[in-house]
């Protein structure tokens, strides 16, 4: 088992990035929380030394998208919207508050990949080759659901 400090370096250095790809996968904040919590506990219980911090990182990222797939598969898993997920306040509070929800409830309708590499991509900031190995796809692929989501966030932004 790894020692608490380097587990705690680990969701210092990458838990938002987990928690991000957990909540775009799952679209449900309880499970997306038990996803997290268990990429943290497998990451706990791995006794294998990894290459450098990409390769931390990448296991990491690697091991949630997996969990989330487990989780949708289990016939006790909900979803609800991504808005709801991220516990937005209602429009009804403020302007940034209120595009943050329209662009969250936008994001509710791309695919599960689509969400998921634009996240990786728009909010933690990854390059297309990092988020093909994390997903497991061709970089093309990685690409393909880049553009194609934002084409397709952009019809659904004009047309609200």
């Amino acid at each position: 088992m790894r020692s608490d400090a380097d587990i705690e370096d680990a969701i210092a250095s990458y838990g938002d990035a987990v928690l991000h790809v957990c909540v775009a996968r799952l679209s449900n904040r309880h499970d997306a929380e038990d996803a997290f919590q268990d990429t943290f506990v497998r990451y706990a219980n791995r006794k294998e030394a990894f290459a450098d911090e990409d390769h931390r990182r990448a296991w990491l990222l690697r091991v949630a998208m997996n969990r989330c797939k487990d989780i949708q598969r289990a016939a006790h898993s909900s979803t609800i919207p991504m808005r709801e997920a991220t516990d937005a306040p209602s429009p009804s509070c403020g302007g940034e508050i209120a595009e943050r929800d329209v662009l969250l409830k936008a994001l509710d309708r791309l695919s599960e990949e689509q969400r998921t590499a634009l996240v990786l991509s728009a909010v933690d900031g990854y390059s297309v080759p990092e988020i093909a190995q994390m997903m497991g796809k061709r970089q093309n692929t990685v690409y393909s659901y880049i553009t194609r989501g934002r084409r397709k966030l952009k019809k659904v932004l004009e047309h609200d």
